[in-house]
């Protein structure tokens, strides 16, 4: 077993308690951060999905030849991720979004259709889907929209960075900070001792 030496100054041994209870506290810190921040920009991606959603339901029309197209086409660029399913499990529509970024498994999740988000962890990035129920001209479908958590986590490994790399700052910070403080708290004690 390797025994480490014990610093025989009083200063320094004050100094590494300090910064320890502030390593522990500024990781503390870091990780309540990380976990707020993480559900914050979850639930804006859900919200995103619900508003993608209420959108779709609005946007899409029944043609007279039974088709379905939204009521303006949008650019291949600004097309967002979006089927649409009859409840038999045909599909009735779908955006070049969709065709160029198949999600795994969207046929059944249709066929769940609970008006649930589900993520799809089959592709690289991850998909989250909403999948709802709703009527285009009268006639009931299952509405699927979906958005990639590429940019969430994008966010979260940039926020990631900041953290650690902050910690060692905050910590080496809070070393010298400390030795500042012991040196100034003992100088009667050293002037004692001389």
């Amino acid at each position: 077993m390797i025994r480490w030496p014990r610093p025989r100054s009083v200063r320094v041994r004050l100094t590494l308690w300090y910064a320890g209870a502030m390593l522990v506290v500024l990781a503390v810190y870091a990780a309540a951060v990380f976990a707020i921040v993480q559900d914050s920009i979850s639930e804006g991606l859900d919200e995103r999905l619900h508003d993608d959603f209420d959108w779709a339901s609005d946007m899409l029309a029944q043609r007279p030849d039974g088709t379905i197209r939204p009521y303006e086409e949008t650019g291949e660029g600004d097309s967002p991720w979006l089927q649409v399913w009859r409840r038999t499990g045909e599909l009735l529509y779908n955006t070049p979004s969709a065709r160029r970024n198949p999600v795994p498994k969207a046929e059944i999740l249709a066929a769940e259709s609970g008006d649930k988000i589900t993520r799809v962890p089959d592709v690289e990035p991850a998909y989250r889907v909403f999948t709802g129920s709703s009527r285009i001209g009268g006639r009931p479908v299952v509405v699927q929209v979906a958005r990639s958590e590429a940019p969430i986590t994008q966010d979260l490994h940039q926020l990631l960075l900041v953290l650690l790399l902050g910690l060692p700052i905050g910590v080496i910070a809070s070393v010298l900070g400390g030795y500042s403080l012991a040196r100034r708290a003992l100088a009667p004690v050293d002037r004692m001792a001389e």
